[in-house]
């Protein structure tokens, strides 16, 4: 009898340390996840402050499934925030311990373009703690473009070709301009005009000034029409802003062409611009548009390479 007393006891007291260690995670202690993103690079930060294995995991650009979760078509809790649904694919799984933390660094090669990465917490002893997908872009092509500016007679600076740099330039320099310092020439002192008697001019026949041996000829351009075509062209569009960019590979100036794709009347161009390889268009809306790069050599232009892009909500790149 007194056997089975004590045993009842160590039962009570079993149920009451669970409840009270299963209360004290609700109460704050619940497994988290953070991030963290630089230039072609991101930091996943999982922390497991709770006394029981939880197992995150995490996915890159859409990948398939690697492998399937022992409990694939189980259903999970009604107080789970995955619910409805059920177990089943895994991608990359982050085994975090009771009381500990794990770091999941990432990095992206150069020019690799826009890469989505998502996380998410759905395994583990407690599914009310559970938290579906948090999606991450990283951005890979972060080269800032830079430009010369005259911030007054012949003060120039080379600043971020960037909204917020040009904005602190102005707030200094109310009068500063894209490009070198334009200074001045001195006009000249007209010399003072001698004063001459008019006379009688005298009486003659009327001149024949009509040209018989000239001939009409239209214009022509003496430059040389490039034979490059821009490299790597690409444009990275977020709403009514898109961003164009080439490698420059001949030519001193570039012209940008484009036009609205279902409505190719509605077209528009920036030309004469220099060939550095970057030109920032605004007021394009929520509509899809073809861009086209034609280098040129002053007058001649040679031939043009297209970009297709359409109207997006963020920044997307499109090739």
């Amino acid at each position: 009898m007194k056997k089975a007393k004590i045993m009842i006891l160590g039962l009570i007291a079993l149920v009451a340390s669970v409840l009270l260690v299963t209360e004290n995670a609700r109460a704050g202690e619940v497994p988290s996840a953070e991030h963290s993103v630089k230039c072609g690079q991101i930091t996943m930060s999982f922390h497991n402050p709770t006394p029981w294995l939880f197992v995150f995991d995490y996915r890159v650009d859409g990948e398939v499934a690697v492998s399937q979760s022992p409990w694939a078509g189980l259903e999970f809790n009604l107080s789970s925030p995955l619910s409805p649904g059920s177990f089943g694919d895994r991608w990359h799984l982050v085994p975090v311990g009771q009381n500990n933390n794990q770091d999941i660094v990432l990095n992206f090669g150069e020019d690799t373009g826009i890469h989505q990465v998502e996380y998410r917490l759905a395994e583990g002893a407690e599914q009310d703690m559970y938290f579906d997908w948090t999606s991450v872009r990283v951005q890979s092509d972060c080269e800032v473009p830079t430009v010369l500016v005259c911030l007054d007679g012949d003060n120039e600076l080379t600043i971020p070709r960037t909204t917020e740099a040009w904005d602190r330039v102005l707030f200094s320099y109310p009068d500063a301009y894209v490009g070198e310092c334009k200074v001045p020439e001195p006009t000249p002192t007209p010399e003072p005009e001698p004063t001459v008697t008019p006379t009688e001019a005298p009486k003659s026949e009327p001149e024949d000034n009509t040209c018989h041996t000239c001939s009409a000829t239209a214009p022509t351009c003496g430059e040389t029409s490039p034979v490059k075509v821009a490299a790597n062209p690409h444009v990275y569009r977020k709403g009514g802003v898109a961003i164009v960019k080439w490698f420059p590979t001949e030519g001193n100036n570039v012209n940008i062409y484009y036009h609205e794709n279902q409505n190719p009347e509605n077209a528009h161009a920036v030309r004469d611009s220099d060939n550095d390889g970057y030109e920032e268009i605004g007021e394009l809306g929520n509509l899809d548009w073809t861009f086209g790069i034609q280098q040129s050599n002053g007058c001649a232009g040679g031939e043009v390479v297209w970009v297709i892009d359409g109207a997006t909500d963020g920044w997307i790149l499109f090739r």
